[in-house]
């Protein structure tokens, strides 16, 4: 089964990996608000006019966020898979980009659950965090990547894991780079609370990176014959 929109075909696979990825983001997004609660407290409230009666509902962060990446996801992938009349192309770039989202936070909430198990937000520590949230989100890449986005039939080879594990070096390099000087060197003299800068600079390094993961994955690793 599948539905077709101008020019790019939506899979029942598509179908089903977004809506892993879009409930697995709003999963792992959990330990940033947990984490961030005290900076960025913020109450939501749904208010239900009935007629005769108003009613103020309350509504949990959490719950708010889950539902808002499980829903947005499909949709951000049928948007592409219209746009790809225009932008040929861009519904491959949308996967990469929906597997980075979960990458990104696969990362966060592996650094935050770090954070909140042995504390510290700065120096070697956060390296050291940093470093492994990264190379779980990393794991988490090739699966996707090879499966899904590019669609690599093919049995895994040692060539591939090596390539694959160089472009992520190389990301990482630039990920860590990145997050480390924003951390330790632009977050020093700001009075911004630790906790919020610890993720500032991972989200930063996160996107200086994308350009590197996505061509070298394309054009190096699951590259098309």
């Amino acid at each position: 089964m599948c539905y077709t929109y101008l020019m790019q075909t939506i899979t029942s696979r598509d179908w089903k990996a977004i809506l892993i990825i879009g409930a697995g983001v709003g999963l792992l997004v959990q330990p940033l608000v947990a984490n961030l609660w005290p900076v960025i407290s913020l109450p939501f409230r749904v208010v239900i006019s009935l007629g005769f009666m108003v009613l103020s509902v309350s509504i949990p962060l959490q719950v708010v966020i889950f539902l808002g990446f499980a829903v947005l996801a499909p949709v951000a992938l049928w948007i592409a898979a219209m746009l790809t009349r225009w932008l040929p192309g861009i519904f491959q770039f949308a996967k990469f980009a929906a597997v980075g989202t979960l990458n990104s936070f696969v990362d966060l909430g592996v650094l935050n659950l770090q954070i909140w198990f042995f504390g510290g937000t700065a120096g070697l520590a956060y390296g050291v965090y940093k470093s492994v949230s990264f190379v779980v989100a990393n794991a988490n890449s090739f699966v996707w990547n090879k499966h899904w986005t590019f669609n690599e039939k093919k049995p895994t080879t040692g060539r591939e894991a090596l390539l694959f594990y160089l472009v992520a070096a190389a990301g990482w390099a630039v990920n860590v780079a990145v997050a480390s000087v924003v951390v330790n060197y632009v977050a020093a003299p700001t009075s911004i609370a630790p906790k919020l800068w610890a993720n500032i600079g991972a989200i930063l390094g996160m996107v200086f990176s994308l350009a590197i993961n996505f061509l070298g994955y394309k054009y190096l690793v699951f590259k098309e014959k």
